[in-house]
C-alpha cells in the first residue's frame, strides 16, 4: 500500500553560516563555535556559546608587516620532538617478535607533548612519507646520532606505520589516533622495554623577515591568499637583531602569497559587535513525498517472558522469518526506506509486576517536526540525546534522567525509558497486526493430551559463551539463551518417543546474574569489609579473595533452578573461608535507589540458576559498620 503528498515550493539549499566579531574599526575576526553546527539565532535565548583563545587578539588596527611568497626550504633547525617516553602497547621485547604494536594518543595528549598544528590521518600519512614525521627508539641510534640530528632515513628511525582514527563526537579532545607498527623484516623497529619512543615533527614551509617592533604569537596576524586568518598550523621565532621567522608546520603555504599583519593594541569585548553570515541557495523545487506500508507474515514461536520470570500476556514472540521464506521478512517492516525505526519502551506497574509498553508520550525522532503533540520525552536519534518538553516556552531542552543506564535506557520520572529499533501504532496509525490462531494443515488438536511436562534446559553451548564472556572482562554482548523454538529443534529426537498423550514443553533456562555490574540493576551490590586487625594482607589482596570466593559460592554445582539465596548462609561461608583476612562483612546495594533488604534473599524464577559475576571493584574496604555504609553509592 502506498501514500504519496506533493508540494511545489521555494527551498533554501546549501545553508552555511559563518560567524565573526567585528571590532570598532570593522576587522573581523573569524570564530568557530563550541559545538559544531551552532548557529546565534537558532537556539530559544538566541545565543550561542563561542571560544576566543585569548581575548587580546581582538585586534581594532592591524599593520601590514609585508607581502610575501613562502619558499619550500626549511633549515634543519624547524623541527619539534616530543619530550617523553612512550611505553607501545603489544608483545614484550621488540616488535620483530610480534604481529603489530601500536602507541594510542588523544587529540589532547598530542597538543600537550608539543605537537605543532591540526593532527589528522592525512596528515600523518602524507607526513610520513615525505620524512616529515616520523617515530624515533632513542636507544638504537648509532653513535654521533641525536634526537637533533636524527632523519627519517636514520637507523633507529620509523616512518612505516599505519594510522586510524576514533572520533568522540562529545568530546574532541578526547579523539583517539592509534599508530599501528607492523613487523618489517630488516628495518629498525621500536623496541618496548625501556620506555624511550620519541616522535619528531619537522616544518613544512618557512618564511624569514625583519620588522622594527617586539613581535610574538599574540600579536601577529596572517591570511592566506584568499584573504581568510591562518589561526594555527604555525611558530614564531626571535632570531635576534629584529629578524623574526614564521615556519609552518601542517599547511604547506609554498608559492602561496601570505600578508602578515601587527597588532598594535587591542579592544574590550564589549566594544564589539558579533556579525553572522549565511551562504544559501535559492531554488524552486517540487517535493514528493511518498510512504510505502508492507504487509508481512511470521509465525509465533514462543511466549514473553519479563526479566523477573513474569509471563507478559500483551507480547509474543515472532520469527524474523517471513511466510514467504525471505529471513529478514518482518525486520523490514521496521524501517522507513532504508533507514530503522525506532519506538521507546517504558515501565509500568500492574500487581506488583513491572512490565513495558510503548510510550504514548516519549517519542524517538530525527527532528522534532515529526513528534505528536502527546509527546513530553524526546529522544533525538540524529545526536543521541534525551530531551524534555517545556510547555510554558514550547521549546524542547536537554533532559537529565535520575540513571543513566546506557545512551539510550534512561530513569525518569519514576519510569524506565528504552530505545529499541521497532514500530508502533503510537508513532504510525496505520501500523498494526492480527493474530490469527488455528492448528496447521498436517496436526490435529489432540483432547486427550494429559500428561503435560515441562522441561527446563540449560545448554552446554549457553553455558560456554557465559564463561568466555566473563573471561573476556565483559567486553562482548550478553550470550542470550536459545529459545523455545530451537530447543524444541534440538531435542527433536525425544518428542519421536513421546508417547501421544505427552506434550513436552521445552522452556530455555538462563543464569540469574549477581552482584557485578553485568546484573540487574536490584541485583547490583558491594561487600564491605572491615580488615582482621593484624592482617598482613593488603586492601587488594583481601578484595580479590573476597570477589574470589563469593563466585566460588554460586559455583554451578551449588544450585538448581528456582533457588533462594540467604546472604546469612554467604556471610558464614566467606568468615570461614577468610577468617585470616576479614573481621566483618555486609552487603549493601551498589546504587542509593535500592533497598538493603532485596539483597538479603534474592529468589530465582523457575527457569533461573544464579551465577555470581563478582569482581574487585565490587569490594570495598571500610573501618567501621555506620549507618551510611547500609545505603547505595
Amino acid at each position: 500500500m502506498n501514500s504519496e503528498y506533493i508540494d511545489s515550493r521555494t527551498e533554501l539549499s546549501a545553508v552555511s553560516y559563518k560567524h565573526y566579531v567585528v571590532t570598532p574599526d570593522c576587522i573581523e575576526i573569524p570564530l568557530a563555535p563550541l559545538v559544531e553546527g551552532d548557529v546565534i539565532g537558532s537556539a530559544p535565548d538566541y545565543s550561542v556559546d563561542y571560544f576566543v583563545d585569548d581575548i587580546n587578539t581582538i585586534s581594532t588596527s592591524l599593520s601590514v608587516i609585508e607581502e610575501a611568497n613562502i619558499v619550500d626550504t626549511v633549515s634543519t633547525t624547524d623541527y619539534n620532538v616530543s619530550i617523553f617516553g612512550c611505553q607501545i602497547e603489544g608483545d614484550g621485547g621488540n616488535t620483530a617478535n610480534s604481529t603489530t604494536a601500536t602507541i594510542t594518543l588523544t587529540v589532547s595528549d598530542l597538543n600537550g607533548l608539543g605537537f605543532k598544528g591540526t593532527p589528522s590521518v592525512s596528515y600523518f600519512t602524507n607526513q610520513a612519507s615525505a620524512g616529515n614525521f616520523f617515530w624515533v627508539d632513542k636507544s638504537e641510534l648509532i653513535t654521533g646520532i641525536t634526537l637533533d640530528t636524527v632523519t627519517s632515513s636514520d637507523y633507529g628511525s620509523v616512518s612505516s606505520f599505519a594510522v586510524s582514527y576514533n572520533e568522540d563526537t562529545i568530546y574532541p579532545n578526547n579523539s583517539q589516533f592509534v599508530f599501528s607498527f607492523l613487523n618489517q623484516s630488516g628495518d629498525v623497529v621500536l623496541d618496548l622495554t625501556d620506555d624511550d619512543v620519541y616522535f619528531k615533527q619537522i616544518g613544512l614551509s618557512e618564511y624569514v623577515f625583519t620588522y622594527s617592533e617586539m613581535l610574538n604569537e599574540s600579536n601577529v596576524y596572517i591570511k592566506n591568499a584568499d584573504g581568510m586568518f591562518i589561526t594555527d598550523g604555525w611558530t614564531l621565532e626571535d632570531l635576534g637583531g629584529n629578524s623574526y621567522k614564521l615556519t609552518f608546520w601542517d599547511i604547506t603555504e609554498i608559492s602561496s602569497t601570505i600578508t602578515v599583519y601587527h597588532s598594535s593594541n587591542n579592544s574590550q569585548i564589549e566594544d564589539c559587535f558579533v556579525k553572522v553570515v549565511a551562504e544559501f541557495d535559492i531554488s524552486s523545487v517540487t517535493h514528493i513525498e511518498s510512504q510505502r506500508y508492507s504487509v508481512a507474515e511470521t509465525y509465533i514461536y514462543d511466549k514473553y517472558l519479563t526479566d523477573q520470570g513474569y509471563l507478559d500476556n500483551s507480547k509474543v514472540k515472532i520469527l524474523s522469518l517471513d511466510s514467504l521464506g525471505n529471513p529478514q521478512g518482518v525486520l523490514n517492516i521496521f524501517k522507513y526506506d532504508t533507514l530503522a525505526s525506532y519506538i521507546i519502551l517504558e515501565t509500568y506497574t500492574e500487581n506488583n509486576i513491572q512490565y513495558e509498553r510503548v510510550s504514548k508520550i516519549a517519542v524517538a525522532a530525527s527532528d522534532d517536526e515529526t513528534l505528536p503533540n502527546t509527546a513530553l520525552v524526546w529522544y533525538d536519534t540524529t545526536s543521541g540525546t534525551w530531551k524534555r518538553y517545556v510547555s510554558n516556552s514550547g521549546t524542547w531542552l536537554e533532559l537529565v534522567p535520575e540513571i543513566e543506564y546506557s545512551p539510550t535506557h534512561i530513569y525518569y520520572g519514576y519510569t524506565e525509558y528504552r530505545v529499541v529499533e521497532g514500530r508502533s501504532h503510537v508513532d504510525d496509525t496505520f501500523m498494526s497486526f492480527r493474530w490469527d490462531h488455528y492448528a496447521d494443515a498436517n496436526k490435529r488438536i489432540d483432547p486427550s493430551t494429559s500428561n503435560i511436562i515441562d522441561l527446563y534446559l540449560l545448554t552446554t553451548d549457553y553455558v560456554i559463551s557465559v564463561n568466555q564472556w566473563i573471561a573476556n572482562n565483559f567486553k562482548t554482548a550478553m550470550p542470550t539463551p536459545p529459545n523455545s523454538y530451537e530447543l524444541k529443534k534440538l531435542m527433536q529426537p525425544i518428542l519421536d518417543k513421546a508417547s501421544i498423550s505427552d506434550h513436552l514443553s521445552f522452556i530455555p533456562a538462563k543464569f540469574k546474574f549477581l552482584f557485578g555490574d553485568n546484573a540487574a540493576t536490584q541485583n547490583q551490590a558491594i561487600f564491605k569489609v572491615i580488615k582482621r586487625n593484624g592482617t598482613s594482607y593488603t586492601d587488594s589482596e583481601i578484595k580479590t579473595a573476597v570477589s574470589t570466593k563469593v563466585n566460588e559460592y554460586f559455583k554451578l554445582e551449588n544450585w538448581d533452578f528456582g533457588d533462594t539465596f540467604y546472604y546469612s548462609e554467604l556471610a558464614a561461608y566467606l568468615h570461614t573461608e577468610l577468617k585470616d583476612y576479614l573481621a566483618s562483612v555486609i552487603i549493601t546495594p551498589k546504587y542509593a535507589t535500592g533497598d538493603f533488604r532485596e539483597l538479603l534473599s534474592i529468589t530465582c524464577e523457575p527457569n533461573e540458576i544464579f551465577l555470581s559475576i563478582t569482581t574487585s571493584k565490587d569490594v570495598k574496604i571500610i573501618s567501621s559498620i555506620a549507618t551510611t555504609e547500609l545505603i547505595g553509592e
